[in-house]
């Protein structure tokens, strides 16, 4: 059953249209290629924008509505990093993510020197999720679908990129290949596992063929 979405929608968008594309992916485990939508975005709501709209839906100013959100984000911060999870009701609950420099081969050897922080884990509050209820989904006729290169033209790609430069990263790779960061992370791991990239040592970003491969 679908929750009741709160009373005053956002000011702009208010019946909720969002616009979406069709792309392809290469399934980077299994090979053949598949398909995504991917949301179009009209651009970024920022702290900026946000402060004026809810000015102008309350009596706060919107200074006041800035320096809330900034106090918040510095206490928010400091709670997370002493490992509370952080829950505002009607936006959702946050906390941190850990992993480790290297897999574990042996729980009993993992040591506090080898933790990292992942990333943020946020999970919605239903106040917050029942905005989706409704949104109508339109396609953007402006962006049609367009294959994207096949992994032959890739394999070619990454073997001219070589014949000029020593190393890579994801940016780069995301930027040869015309995909997105998360894809192109995950298409690192790929040819790490496979051999035919390994990381540089101390930089962990940086990746460089090994010998046999992409021209080296």
């Amino acid at each position: 059953m679908k929750t009741k979405a709160p009373q005053t929608p956002p000011i702009e968008n208010p019946k909720r249209i969002v616009k979406f594309q069709v792309k392809n992916r290469h399934d980077l485990h299994h090979g053949g290629t598949g398909y995504n939508v991917v949301l179009v975005s009209p651009g970024k709501a920022t702290l900026d924008s946000l402060a004026t709209d809810i000015a102008h839906a309350t009596t706060i100013k919107r200074a006041d509505i800035a320096g809330a959100v900034s106090a918040l984000t510095l206490y928010m911060g400091k709670a997370l990093a002493q490992g509370y999870e952080v829950e505002l009701k009607g936006l959702g609950r946050f906390r941190l993510v850990l992993t480790t420099k290297n897999p574990i081969s042996d729980p009993a050897h993992v040591r506090s020197s080898d933790i990292l922080v992942k990333r943020i884990s946020f999970e919605p509050d239903f106040e917050l999720t029942a905005y989706f209820n409704d949104i109508t989904f339109h396609r953007d006729k402006d962006k049609p679908f367009t294959p994207s290169a096949d992994t032959n033209e890739q394999e070619q790609q990454l073997s001219d990129y070589f014949c000029g430069h020593d190393s890579i990263d994801s940016k780069t790779l995301a930027s040869l290949l015309h995909c997105g960061l998360t894809t192109a992370r995950a298409r690192l791991k790929v040819l790490v596992a496979q051999g035919r990239l390994v990381a540089i040592p101390h930089t962990r970003t940086w990746y460089q063929p090994t010998p046999g491969n992409f021209g080296h």
